[in-house]
């Protein structure tokens, strides 16, 4: 549950909300009456809709008839766990789906209005990547920051040197700041994506000389993590993407299996013995957040590699 904090000069207002998060599995682009598919499935859908279909309340109208399968959660549980949802759903008919979905588009999506700081966790397992591989269906996420605070530009040193060290944060202000004289904070979005693996108890180099790749870098076990008196439990072979901070995910993940496929046959011989990741980070400065996609290349690719994906979300909500 996260707090929302709005301070005025009079009273200080506090509204409690959680993050909301949905998932659904969507079918489009087939010619029939969605009705054929309920009949062919034998899966009763939450919607459908037919070309023409006005769309909610506005005057904008459907170019393509539609199937759509959501999470019957609750709005609080994770992500990962509204896919489950929706894949132990199909599952009576899983057979049909692996055979109809390759003719049609389908998706995954996920949906996260996010009221707190801390983002939720974003992870699909390989679980979910090998359900997304065999019904050749791409994944998305669409992410909403709603979390608001203001600065002053009233301040003490002590509030400048705060605003100074941790411009462009997530975290409100401390010292009490009022509505007036709002300051604006400012920072890019920036976006990385790496592979890593792990659970292998040979010394790293020993996977550089199988792989003929250079790494971005390596972990042993007993390392110690960044500045802290916390050391690493596991070896560790890294390879990051060399793409410039402001490029989309997908392309950063693209950058990295590129530089992998020489060596993608031992890869996949690797993966299979040991812990396999493909790692996104985004830093995004936008309420209505970067685009989470993972296409059908990516999908594949993570399916062959026994690999999780994981995405790390941080969102540095600007103040205007």
């Amino acid at each position: 549950m996260s707090l929302l904090h709005k301070q005025s000069l009079n009273a200080d207002e506090y509204i409690y909300m959680e993050s909301e998060i949905s998932a659904s599995f969507t079918l489009t682009r087939f010619d029939s009456d969605p009705e054929e598919i309920t009949t062919i499935l034998g899966i009763l859908p939450t919607k459908t809709w037919k070309i023409g279909d006005v769309i909610g309340k506005g005057i904008l109208r459907r170019k393509q008839n539609g199937w759509i399968l959501e999470s019957q959660l609750e709005k609080t549980v994770d992500l990962e766990s509204h896919i489950k949802d929706v894949l132990a759903r199909l599952q009576p008919s899983w057979e049909k789906l692996v055979e109809i979905c390759p003719q049609y588009y389908t998706e995954i999506s996920g949906v996260i209005y996010c009221y707190d700081p801390k983002s939720p966790a974003i992870h699909f397992n390989n679980e979910i990547i090998k359900s997304a591989f065999e019904l050749n269906t791409e994944i998305d996420v669409d992410y909403y920051f709603l979390y608001e605070y203001v600065y002053s530009g009233f301040h003490s040193d002590e509030v400048q040197h705060y605003i100074a060290r941790c411009k462009g944060t997530a975290l409100p202000c401390p010292y009490g700041c009022t509505l007036l004289g709002r300051e604006t904070l400012y920072m890019e979005s920036e976006i990385s994506a790496a592979f890593t693996l792990t659970g292998f108890d040979s010394d790293p180099e020993e996977i550089t000389k199988i792989l003929e790749i250079l790494p971005t870098e390596t972990c042993r076990v007993g390392d110690v993590i960044g500045k802290s008196i916390l050391r690493r439990k596991q070896n560790a072979w890294v390879l990051k993407s060399q793409l410039e901070k402001t490029a989309n995910l997908e392309n950063h993940i693209k950058d990295v299996l590129a530089r992998l496929k020489p060596s993608w046959q031992k890869l996949v011989e690797i993966c299979s013995k040991y812990d396999s990741e493909i790692s996104c980070v985004i830093y995004s400065v936008e309420a209505q957040g970067e685009v989470i996609s993972f296409d059908k290349e990516i999908i594949k690719s993570a399916f062959e590699f026994n690999a999780e994906i994981d995405v790390d979300y941080y969102c540095l909500h600007k103040s205007e």
